[in-house]
């Protein structure tokens, strides 16, 4: 008769480096609200928490696409080169999305109509193939370096060689110009997901990261 053992475990590690995932949901989170009814993110213009899926993992990881416009001087108007728009369209091109951010700030789709619930449109380029790629790796907290985070890399790509080479030569000018906080995974002792949840934790997240 055939023993039965218990499956081992991985470490973990296998799920960190590039990764490929799948997409699962988009959720808004630019108007949650405190116990006593604040904005919980009064900094954020964009808070949009992708959850995505990597292959072969029995958990999801969470990456957050968040911060605050840079607008023309003297005007309502923003600008284009906004750090946090770059964020934005790497995600909405490797999707396929079409619409985006007006100069207003408001959500449009690809021919200028109003986009009331962003987070439902996004969530239906969701899928069960592993269509896209992305760095996810462990970062130290900056208060408290014994402290460490799982963190899902903004730059997110199709899943094709192409992406992995466009993938890989960002993370490699990211490491090389220490732009990226990397630390040893199994130097960890206990960590999680980053997850803003405050102006310092964003201004510490992509502090430093190239224009």
């Amino acid at each position: 008769m055939a023993l039965i053992k218990p499956e081992k475990k991985s470490s973990g590690s296998k799920y960190l480096g590039y990764c490929e995932v799948s997409l699962k949901e988009v959720n808004n989170r630019v108007n949650d609200t405190n116990e006593d009814g604040g904005k919980k993110f009064p900094w954020a213009d964009i808070y949009l928490d992708v959850v995505l899926q990597p292959k072969d993992s029995d958990y999801t990881r969470n990456m957050q696409i968040c911060g605050s416009f840079d607008r023309e001087e003297g005007s309502s108007k923003i600008k284009a080169d906004s750090s946090v728009l770059k964020r934005l369209y790497w995600f909405f091109d490797a999707i396929g999305f079409q619409g985006g951010i007006n100069a207003e700030g408001a959500w449009e789709d690809e021919k200028g109509q109003p986009i009331e619930d962003i987070a439902d449109v996004l969530s239906k380029y969701s899928s069960e193939s592993y269509n896209y790629l992305t760095y996810i790796y462990k970062e130290a907290d900056k208060k408290n370096p014994s402290k460490h985070w799982t963190r899902v890399h903004n730059k997110i790509v199709v899943n094709n060689p192409n992406g992995r080479k466009e993938l890989e030569s960002y993370i490699t000018f990211m490491k090389n110009k220490n732009f990226l906080r990397e630390v040893d995974p199994t130097a960890v002792n206990g960590s999680d997901t980053m997850i803003a949840n405050s102006l310092d934790e964003v201004k510490d997240m992509f502090e430093g990261l190239p224009e």
